[in-house]
């Protein structure tokens, strides 16, 4: 589809026998893929961090995730509901801004150009008057560059994303929990990030249950904003705002084997508090030697038995950990929120990938059957 749109660019012109280092403008026309028949993924609808309310629709093209393209500065992805703060095939052109009119906010912070001021421009007589040297062909280059990966839905310009997440950060009090769009939806060092398939919100939600019931989650102090230091308290799920995911069709989500590896080597390190295996007593150490090889095997041959192996030994793994009595723990692994929330999401985590694996082998009915019986155990 081809987009065209008013843009300028640095020009130098010679007045009085002197340069003069101005700017010139043109219309530019770049040819983006129209994506309009791209499957759908999912549609979620959720809140950012600070609570704004959000609903964005995912599509899949040759085995890349899209949504539509912010045309505002945000911490993270909440769209307004009408529209605007998203680019389309009318406002393109705002995605590489230039400042030459120099706009300002009580003349200070700068505003970029706007359309109708270079449109303006463009029909000027001022416009025509020849120019020694200028930037064109380098700043068309950079807008080309710019828009390179960008495709068009139905008149909106969308952008590539990594596939979407459950998110939460039950170090917190209550936590962050928010859907991740972001390339690298890993954990944080100084907190407890769990991130599950999206396909998951029950265990996600049976983790936040858990978290909500440990004392020493809830007690303490934090710091959830740089600088501000608060008491902890206590919560329930009912005061977390949970994602609603919509399915338009599961099966173009990633590939379960590989998202079930990468989480267990994770869990693999987290579960030891940041310790190493010394002073553990040998129930843990064997159950997690059997967890680091069914691992391996695991990684190096993606069968459905090496996989259910992982599965059994993982869980299998966190749960004597989480029996094992303070005395049966080494002194460097102290029992507390944190250490405690390495196991809460180790186990659940286990759960979640395990089920997002047998419904890609088995079909999701055998999935939710294993787990309404390990519920009612």
């Amino acid at each position: 589809m081809r987009v065209t749109f008013p843009f300028l660019y640095s020009a130098t012109s010679i007045e009085n026998g002197q340069p003069v280092v101005g700017h010139r403008g043109d219309w530019a026309e770049i040819d983006l893929p129209d994506a309009s028949d791209t499957p759908r993924v999912c549609i979620v609808e959720g809140y950012s961090p600070e609570g704004v309310p959000y609903l964005v629709e995912v599509r899949k093209l040759d085995g890349q995730f899209y949504r539509p393209k912010l045309s505002v500065r945000m911490k993270d992805y909440f769209p307004i509901d009408d529209g605007s703060d998203r680019f389309n095939v009318r406002n393109i052109g705002e995605f590489v801004p230039s400042f030459f009119f120099g706009n300002a906010v009580n003349g200070q912070t700068p505003i970029a150009d706007r359309p109708d001021q270079i449109i303006r421009y463009i029909e000027s007589a001022e416009n025509a008057r020849a120019a020694v040297t200028d930037e064109k062909a380098e700043t068309l280059a950079r807008i080309e560059g710019a828009l390179a990966n960008l495709v068009v839905v139905d008149g909106e310009v969308w952008e590539p994303c990594a596939e979407p997440k459950l998110f939460a950060d039950i170090f917190f009090s209550p936590p962050n929990v928010m859907i991740g769009f972001h390339e690298e939806v890993r954990r944080t060092p100084n907190g407890i990030a769990c991130v599950m398939p999206l396909d998951q919100i029950h265990s996600f939600t049976g983790l936040l249950q858990e978290a909500s019931a440990e004392a020493s989650m809830t007690s303490g102090r934090q710091e959830r904003t740089p600088g501000v230091v608060e008491d902890r308290k206590g919560w329930t799920v009912n005061d977390v705002q949970l994602p609603e995911i919509t399915f338009l069709d599961d099966t173009l989500l990633g590939d379960p084997t590989e998202q079930a590896l990468e989480a267990a080597r994770l869990s693999s390190r987290d579960i030891l508090g940041r310790t190493d295996l010394q002073g553990f007593r040998r129930p843990f150490i064997l159950a997690w030697l059997d967890f680091r090889d069914a691992l391996d095997s695991a990684a190096a041959d993606r069968s459905k038995d090496n996989m259910e192996a992982m599965f059994f030994h993982w869980s299998h793994a966190t749960e004597v950990l989480t029996n094992s009595s303070v005395e049966e723990l080494p002194q460097a692994y102290q029992i507390t929120g944190t250490t405690t929330g390495y196991r809460i999401r180790s186990r659940h985590e286990a759960e979640a990938y395990r089920e997002g694996f047998r419904r890609a082998y088995e079909g999701p009915w055998v999935a939710r059957a294993e787990q309404r019986h390990s519920q009612a155990r």
